[in-house]
């Protein structure tokens, strides 16, 4: 995984007028790659829960964060006493005035929880989950794709902020009607590991999805199209993403 870079922007709202203003405190973060931003960024709301200053902190976009300086110094989140701390070694500040510094912008799918997606694979970007409308199985497909909908699980619903990190529980139910179930039929992982569609599904972790090495993989091609084969659950898998 590549290093991930986003602008941190200090604004300041003056008292005697209603525009926006730069201030100082203007830096690029780079970190150590796009999952280490996001749990960055949950490590700031679970602190702002009890340290009001942090809540001047707004995430914008995955690559923009605006702040007030006047009440925190974004580049001392990773070396106050607190629980972003721990990402000293992993995101990095630098400061900047005048004119923006260029960074790599890419277009990214962002990570919210109650969100449709489809999910396709990294190393072939053709070929998605999918579930025959006569069916419960997921399947691959080149030719087809079911939009799921990736959700906290219950369990495991009460975050600081809903941008879904690889350590959370979650759940994945079919968006729409897509099959004889009905639409809020969730996938379940069967004895075998062979995913299918049922009314309770199966909690999992959002890094089984999107981590390098995921949970879930194509089994064997019985047909010679991708498009006949289920998707199981392994414990080393293929690496997927959502768009």
């Amino acid at each position: 995984m590549s290093l991930f870079y986003a602008y941190a922007i200090s604004v300041v709202i003056p008292t005697n007028a209603s525009s926006y203003q730069l201030g100082s405190g203007n830096y690029v973060i780079t970190f150590a790659n796009r999952a280490v931003a996001d749990e960055w960024w949950r490590a700031i709301t679970d602190i702002a829960k009890t340290d009001s200053n942090y809540v001047n902190i707004t995430r914008v976009t995955p690559q923009l964060y605006n702040y007030d300086y006047s009440k925190i110094n974004i580049a001392t989140t990773i070396s106050n006493a607190n629980k972003a701390q721990s990402f000293y070694d992993r995101v990095f500040f630098t400061p900047f005035s005048g004119a923006l510094s260029i960074i790599p912008l890419i277009d990214i799918t962002d990570h919210i929880s109650g969100t449709t997606y489809f999910i396709r694979s990294k190393i072939s970007p053709d070929t998605f989950w999918y579930v025959d409308p006569s069916s419960s199985v997921v399947t691959a497909s080149k030719s087809h794709r079911t939009k799921f909908r990736i959700s906290y699980a219950d369990n495991d619903n009460k975050k600081s902020n809903n941008v879904m990190i690889n350590s959370d529980s979650i759940k994945i139910t079919i968006a729409f009607e897509a099959c004889s179930c009905n639409s809020n039929s969730a996938v379940f992982v069967q004895s075998d590991g062979e995913l299918e569609i049922k009314k309770k599904g199966t909690d999992f972790k959002f890094g089984d999805i999107v981590n390098q090495h995921g949970a879930f993989e194509i089994g064997e091609i019985a047909t010679g199209t991708v498009d006949s084969a289920s998707i199981f659950k392994t414990a080393d898998g293929e690496a997927w993403e959502l768009v």
